[in-house]
């Protein structure tokens, strides 16, 4: 005689004491998964045949390559910057070819990144960039949404493989990197959050964590819940999270992007503050808060650096000689006066109290623009060159890249 019996047969009891055991069971085969899928190589078998055995024999498989399977092979993700004796803080498969010391450019170097290159399908990702960034100075990556910012600091953190092209840091050096939009589980607090990354980490050395919230305003909340915390004061504690690490190069995805004035001016002045102990790489579509930060300037337009230099630099590139000359009354000289005088300038009254005056080069602009302000014979205000702001230069240096 033939029994049959279904779950519906089964008690209560024992569905209480089953459930658990099968998600076990469930999380532990998908672990497997995925470990193989991540490592480079695996033990004694090859990788597809593990697979199979992890699923086809629960639990056995599963156990069986937890203690033959792992041990040997790397994962690709492991990054070990604990030990002095490391190379980089950048996985040894990302650098093509393979990691050297930097010691050629001098002792300021921080982080130097030679023709790196990944690419998506369809042709997104970041192509051929190469550019150094110094200790103790900020540089700022910036361009259009799809750039390659995020896709660049992936990679710098080793979160991201690169297809092409090495990523150099000083031998030992420390990379922590914050995303634009950080995430915690909800049911930890400030501190725990900022323990568990100095934890899984495995660094020796780093920050007070309680040093390390204080400094990102949040020393007063510590204990409490991250599912309270706004969106601001999330992105407060992702810096906390990076900044306990004591890292040599800091990536900020963004730092500013869900804050107030008030908290942007906090965290601007945590950026400065810590700009004197370490390299910082960030990123912003606030080009006034870059222009207040950054000592170097990258500008990325679809994947590709079209533009670099230090910020003065950028700021004045090609620029108009044109003037904006605000008065604290109207001019006692009429326009058209002005014009017979000056007639190599453009000269227009936008309004009453608003003088424009276009040169036909900066030279002539040394020459002419004392004469013009005596001429308007009106108390001015100030004068200033027009589109010098990183907003401006930001325009005219994507503009000539996309026609």
């Amino acid at each position: 005689m033939n029994v049959e019996v279904g779950v519906s047969d089964l008690e209560p009891g024992m569905l209480v004491v089953l459930l658990p055991v099968l998600v076990l069971l469930t999380g532990l085969v998908v672990w497997c998964l995925v470990d193989i899928v991540r490592r480079e190589e695996v033990g004694h078998l090859p990788k597809s045949v593990w697979a199979l055995l992890v699923l086809l024999a629960v639990p056995v498989g599963s156990i069986l390559y937890l203690v033959l399977g792992r041990t040997s092979g790397t994962a690709l993700a492991a990054t070990d910057t604990a030990h002095p004796e490391a190379p980089s803080p950048i996985p040894p498969s990302m650098h093509t070819p393979a990691p050297q010391k930097v010691s050629a450019h001098g002792p300021d170097l921080a982080l130097q990144v030679d023709d790196l290159g990944l690419t998506f399908a369809g042709g997104a990702g970041i192509h051929g960039l190469t550019f150094v960034a110094r200790d103790r100075s900020v540089t700022a990556v910036i361009g259009p949404n799809g750039a390659g910012k995020t896709v660049l600091f992936c990679v710098l953190a080793g979160l991201l493989r690169a297809d092409t092209g090495s990523v150099q840091t000083r031998p030992g050096a420390r990379v922590a990197y914050c995303p634009d939009v950080p995430q915690f589980e909800g049911w930890l607090t400030a501190r725990e959050v900022v323990d568990t990354s100095l934890a899984v980490s495995g660094m020796a050395g780093g920050t007070d964590p309680h040093t390390a919230l204080h400094r990102c305003g949040l020393g007063d909340v510590a204990d409490r819940r991250v599912a309270d915390f706004s969106r601001g004061m999330l992105q407060r504690l992702g810096i906390a999270a990076a900044l306990v690490l004591d890292p040599d190069v800091l990536i900020l995805d963004e730092p500013n992007s869900a804050l107030d004035p008030i908290g942007r001016a906090d965290i601007r002045r945590l950026i400065l503050e810590q700009k004197q102990q370490r390299c910082i790489l960030l990123s912003s579509h606030l080009l006034s808060e870059v222009e207040q930060l950054a000592d170097e300037v990258i500008v990325l337009s679809r994947g590709r650096i079209v533009a670099a230099g230090d910020t003065t630099d950028l700021l004045t590139r090609g620029l108009e000689p044109a003037w904006t000359i605000r008065l604290a009354a109207p001019a006692a000289t009429p326009l058209g006066d002005l014009r017979a005088a000056f007639p190599d300038v453009v000269l227009d009254f936008p309004s009453r109290h608003l003088c424009t005056a276009v040169f036909a080069s900066f030279e002539a602009a040394a020459d002419a623009l004392p004469r013009v302000l005596a001429g308007l014979h009106a108390p001015v205000v100030e004068v200033t060159l027009r589109d010098r702001d990183l907003d401006g230069a930001f325009a005219r240096i994507v503009e000539r890249t996309t026609t």
